[in-house]
């Protein structure tokens, strides 16, 4: 009888324990999300874009990723996808469509917030087609923006390629993982 009255007392003892840190991790996970809610959105004012190339060549596809890093003195958050607009050398916007999810080269985060203190980057896998179309495209630059807004936007230098009927594929935002080679 003493034996399992022990063993009782240990499964009441691990019961309350796992409540206690329950609670807490509930407790911290909402101060998580509170902190989240508390940071400001990003302004385009605040980032710096890159593009950089990833080795994403492959089947008639190409990709790069798009790093956009605080530059701010304060945190603040971005979420869901870059607006993206392809634009010639002299600037001129050119045919855009684009099309938010995975994209030949991995899968997509989908939208969260992404909180990111001064110096930390987000990052998202930007892909085309390169086979040709009927109306290709051969962009010099892409704009970038936070917004779908006609404000402001980040100009970063484009792969010289052709991208098939100006056709762009996106992932979403996501904290920056560098891919390894």
């Amino acid at each position: 009888m003493r034996k399992r009255t022990r063993t009782m007392l240990t499964a009441g003892t691990l019961s309350a324990v796992a409540l206690t840190v329950a609670a807490g991790a509930t407790a911290s996970a909402s101060t998580a999300q509170r902190h989240r809610v508390d940071a400001a959105s990003c302004t385009i004012s605040d980032m710096q874009a890159r593009m950089y190339d990833a080795g994403l060549l492959g089947l008639g596809n190409q990709g790069l990723m798009l790093t956009l890093t605080n530059n701010a003195t304060h945190t603040c958050q971005v979420t869901g996808y870059p607006v993206l607009r392809m634009e010639d050398s002299a600037h001129r916007v050119l045919p855009t469509s684009v099309r938010q999810g995975p994209t030949f080269f991995n899968e997509d985060p989908g939208p969260s917030v992404v909180e990111l203190s001064p110096g930390e980057r987000a990052s998202a896998v930007v892909a085309w087609g390169t086979p040709p179309g009927g109306t290709d495209v051969q962009p010099a630059y892409l704009r970038v923006s936070l917004t779908d807004s006609a404000g402001a936007f980040l100009r970063v230098p484009f792969q010289q390629t052709n991208v098939t009927s100006g056709r762009l594929s996106v992932t979403a935002l996501a904290a920056h993982t560098p891919l390894s080679r």
